[in-house]
């Protein structure tokens, strides 16, 4: 189960001790099945369970007899769970039941799916209006999504502009990517002036949550004295970091670090993994030509090893 799965199922759960409830349904009185916030409760419980066909059964129970936290549940299972196969046309019949009783996880959902064009036609305004009644009632997550439909899609600095203003509401409710982002907008002067030190509080902002990305970016700041003094001995640490998180650019610029002898820090073997690391796609004749010319400086065993190290990286990065 995924982690947004296991939070929103957290959302349905009552705060006092789990119900201990068989899967026998005989177990409930003819009450308890009319009553659609017992059937809630217990919905909850064996969905945390992953006893999802059972789970399915006393919900839908639940949504048909007007629960919209039930009704919100249904969504998410035929969206995420594995009941038979996901089913986006019923998972939005379901939302919209429990939108039509203001809830915020539906609000949240239906923008996903106006958004991705999954079970419905894209909309990026019927997107936006999902997201904006989220907002409205502080949901996690529909400020940042507002910001960065506004920030793809604008035609102008009126969207950027307007853009920063949700990321900086996302980011006062402590949202790491909206930070990094403000960041990269300060950096690069997008809807606002350029400010070097601005960017360069954000960056530190996000990536004191441990975002790899801020730390990528706050490492770019370092190396080149960007809002800060110049810390190569930081700026590697903090691209590390990034690079280990699977930040593709991170592997590059750190590669790019132990080539680069005005840093003092090269290192063939290690920029060669780096790189090789940061290969994703055969045709990437970038990547592929510096790596055939640090061959050339490497020995056989310096670039075996390398390269056994490059799978090692990418076996443990799945598990």
């Amino acid at each position: 189960m995924s982690k947004l799965t296991k939070n929103i199922i957290g959302l349905f759960c009552f705060s006092f001790a789990r119900m201990v409830v068989a899967s026998n349904s005989s177990l409930l009185t003819s009450e308890d099945m009319a009553n659609a916030s017992v059937l809630s409760k217990i919905c909850a419980d064996l969905v945390s369970d992953k006893n999802y066909k059972q789970s399915a059964s006393f919900c839908e129970k639940a949504a048909i007899n007007g629960d919209e936290k039930s009704q919100a549940v249904m969504g998410l299972m035929n969206e995420y769970m594995e009941i038979e196969n996901a089913d986006f046309k019923k998972a939005i019949f379901w939302y919209q039941k429990a939108a039509e009783q203001n809830n915020n996880l539906a609000y949240y959902q239906l923008g996903g799916f106006f958004l991705n064009g999954r079970g419905t036609e894209r909309s990026v305004s019927k997107a936006l209006s999902w997201y904006y009644k989220a907002a409205v009632n502080n949901y996690e997550d529909a400020d940042f999504m507002i910001a960065t439909i506004l920030y793809n899609e604008s035609q102008g600095s009126a969207g950027i502009k307007e853009s920063l203003k949700w990321y900086k509401r996302a980011a006062a409710r402590g949202n790491a990517k909206a930070q990094n982002n403000i960041g990269s907008m300060y950096r690069n002067g997008q809807g606002v002036n350029k400010d070097l030190l601005a960017a360069f509080v954000w960056y530190n902002m996000a990536a004191a949550k441990g975002l790899p990305d801020a730390k990528y970016n706050l490492g770019l700041m370092y190396l080149n004295g960007y809002g800060t003094e110049k810390n190569l001995d930081l700026a590697q640490k903090l691209l590390n970091k990034a690079a280990e998180k699977g930040v593709i650019d991170a592997q590059k610029n750190l590669a790019a670090f132990y080539l680069n002898k005005k840093y003092q820090h090269v290192n063939y073997e290690k920029a060669y993994f780096w790189l090789a690391l940061s290969l994703k796609t055969e045709d990437d004749w970038n990547v592929r030509n510096t790596l055939d010319s640090l061959a050339k400086k490497l020995s056989n065993s310096q670039i075996q090893d390398a390269k056994n190290k490059v799978l090692t990286f990418k076996k443990s990065d799945k598990t």
